[in-house]
């Protein structure tokens, strides 16, 4: 008796195969950065300590009175964890590339968004990272994004008396919110991966303009 073998339609696995194709995107591109640099001057050698300040700041739509709550979607998408979480990323990161450095976070304290950096050690660069500004779009009743542009400034060592020397300047775009390709729906938020991801984006845009030297050609994620 001869057997027959019955296969799935050629649309159906198209189809599917189409989708798998999508969602593996969307997982690969789950918070899309954007880098831009520029190299101000270079220290006599790459650096090996990066002491990150991340000055808060709070964002409200234009108009918006301070003393009104926090916007419900950025505490939703993770904005405001932020911080914490450079806190706890930031140095496990650096340590993978065998790099050394703390995080301090700043709260917002002026009226103007601009604070005050407490003092820092004189060894090793000052990474300053900050929202300089941002957008929110609301596409339709359920896809809400936000669009956000944050400015990262590299310092150099000090000495007593000496100021910092400017060497590295970067602007960063990355939206929060919500995906929407063949009726699949991600969100993009802030958490231990987009963290790490900020992270080692930075490390690879210093380490290609000069500032910093990894022992490899990519900086890596632990």
């Amino acid at each position: 008796m001869n057997r027959q073998t019955t296969f799935p339609s050629m649309r159906l696995f198209t189809r599917l195969a189409t989708t798998a194709l999508v969602l593996l995107g969307l997982a690969a591109c789950e918070t899309p950065t954007r880098f831009a640099s520029q190299v101000i001057s270079k220290p006599s050698s790459p650096l090996k300590t990066v002491n990150i300040v991340y000055v808060e700041k709070e964002l409200r739509a234009s108009g918006t009175p301070a003393t009104d709550k926090r916007d419900d979607k950025l505490t939703d998408y993770g904005y405001y964890d932020l911080g914490r979480l450079l806190k706890e990323r930031a140095p496990v990161v650096l340590a993978a590339n065998q790099l050394s450095g703390n995080v301090t976070v700043i709260p917002q304290a002026k009226p103007n968004g601009s604070a005050d950096i407490a003092p820092t050690p004189p060894e090793g660069g000052l990474l300053t990272l900050q929202v300089s500004g941002g957008q929110a779009v609301k596409a339709n009743l359920a896809l809400h994004r936000s669009y956000l542009n944050f400015s990262a400034n590299l310092l150099g060592e000090t000495s007593p008396g000496v100021p910092r020397p400017q060497l590295w300047t970067s602007r960063i775009n990355f939206r929060l919110g919500a995906d929407e390709a063949m009726g699949v729906l991600l969100i993009h938020r802030i958490d231990v991966k987009f963290v790490d991801d900020l992270i080692v984006g930075m490390l690879n845009s210093m380490n290609a303009d000069g500032v910093i030297a990894l022992p490899q050609s990519k900086a890596i994620r632990p």
